[in-house]
């Protein structure tokens, strides 16, 4: 296997704020933030791996998650349902 096929099936992952400095390096006016990419993480919209404290998202999925159609007609995910709600502890 060379160099090339390596680097292709290798993800670029990065944390949160990484990601965010990638695509402002791209991109200097988006509008993306990091808590808007935080929240996408939550919904389940982007996977994630969390590597202790750190959570990391693969760079190309979430260029490839702006892009699509989805993402560009105001469908974005929302948090999960059960995310900042209090549950009831029976006594």
């Amino acid at each position: 296997m060379n160099e090339q096929q390596t680097k292709q099936t290798l993800p670029r992952m990065r944390t949160l704020a990484k990601a965010i400095e990638e695509i402002k390096a791209e991109d200097p006016n988006t509008a993306l933030t990091q808590n808007q990419l935080r929240v996408l993480v939550k919904s389940g919209a982007i996977p994630s791996v969390h590597a202790g404290r750190h959570t990391l998202i693969n760079l190309d999925l979430l260029i490839a998650y702006l892009a699509s159609d989805s993402y560009q007609n105001g469908e974005a995910a929302q948090p999960a349902p059960e995310y900042g709600k209090l549950r009831r502890i029976d006594e």
